[in-house]
């Protein structure tokens, strides 16, 4: 890639060097109008490089707007599946859409004992104490 990059740059510093400062001599058996004829594929593929660039861009643009619209339905939708007395939060299709029901949400999930933690902090204390 940084080869790519310095071969445009260098291209483009010699021939505008070249038509600054010596525009009728000839050099390596060319003069510059044939030297411009003979690099004119590197620039046109050069240019075309970066069309598709701004071109892919652009396309992720379009792409990102376009899905912002689409999260916006699906979670239209969702709510509406969700608020349907017919499926519900529970219901085989809002599984089936990718989403945990309210049944799977209830984990089980217990809390410690505080008072087990405390005198678990103070025999630490005590041991470091002593």
């Amino acid at each position: 890639m940084a080869q790519t990059k310095i071969t445009g740059e260098k291209l483009t510093q010699l021939i505008d060097s070249w038509e600054q400062v010596a525009p009728e001599s000839s050099f390596g058996g060319m003069s510059l109008a044939e030297f411009k004829a003979a690099t004119q594929p590197s620039i046109d593929e050069r240019q075309s490089a970066s069309d598709a660039v701004l071109a892919r861009r652009a396309a992720i643009a379009r792409r990102e707007t376009a899905d912002e619209a689409t999260r916006a339905l699906m979670k239209r939708v969702v709510s509406s599946v969700i608020g349907d007395p017919a499926h519900g939060p529970n219901s085989a299709l809002y599984r089936a859409m990718g989403y945990r029901t309210d049944a799977e949400r209830a984990s089980g999930l217990t809390r410690k004992d505080q008072t087990a933690s405390l005198e678990s902090a103070e025999l630490q204390t005590i041991v470091e104490a002593a």
